[in-house]
């Protein structure tokens, strides 16, 4: 590269942008191009000495077969880790995929399902008993209206056919035998209310 003199810079005094490459073209000789650089450490060679063609740009796109068979080697991610590392990671991975293998084959053992109150309040021996179980007999035939059940306003509202009669805003009764149980038949939402 020549400043306005037409005398030679060297490669120090060049722009950050260009590089040596840049400057110095392909076709000039080596002995010009030799003017231009300088020593950069002990052993430096010049770099044009040895200049790789394949860079070049053809204008007719014609290549020898040379250029098209091996052309410039591709970045291998593989090669940048040691032998002894790829082997010991290919063994790490093989251990692991036998043990998952092998837990997955496994059947899992069959648990007895039991929740923390059957745990903790379960007597051997002990049965729990329905309400007919807790009927006595002799007690109702003793006094027979032992087994029935306890007269509440809802009840004496229910007539001899078993419809249920129920007094506006009430919900009628759903079971007879237990006439405090919830009834969810309702007519309206909760979120509605009861206005009317």
């Amino acid at each position: 590269m020549t400043d306005e003199n037409g005398q030679h810079q060297s490669p120090d005094q060049l722009p950050d942008h260009l590089t040596i490459e840049d400057v110095i073209p392909d076709d000039v000789s080596s002995v010009e191009s030799d003017r231009c650089w300088e020593e950069q450490y002990r052993g430096d060679s010049h770099k044009w000495l040895i200049r790789d063609a394949a860079k070049k740009k053809t204008n007719e796109g014609v290549c020898s077969t040379m250029k098209e068979e091996y052309g410039p080697p591709q970045p291998d991610e593989q090669t940048n880790v040691g032998i002894r590392k790829k082997l010991l990671t290919e063994q790490l991975y093989k251990e692991v995929a036998e043990e998952v293998l092998k837990e997955r084959a496994q059947k899992p053992m069959e648990r007895e399902f039991c929740t923390t109150y059957n745990a903790e309040y379960n007597a051997q021996g002990f049965k729990v008993k329905s309400g007919y179980d807790l009927i006595d007999e002799d007690l109702c035939k003793k006094y027979p209206l032992y087994a029935t059940q306890a007269l509440t306003y809802y009840r004496h509202l229910i007539d001899e056919k078993g419809s249920s009669v129920v007094m506006p805003g009430l919900t009628k009764i759903t079971d007879q035998k237990s006439p405090f149980k919830r009834s969810y038949a309702f007519t309206k939402s909760v979120i509605e209310g009861q206005d009317e």
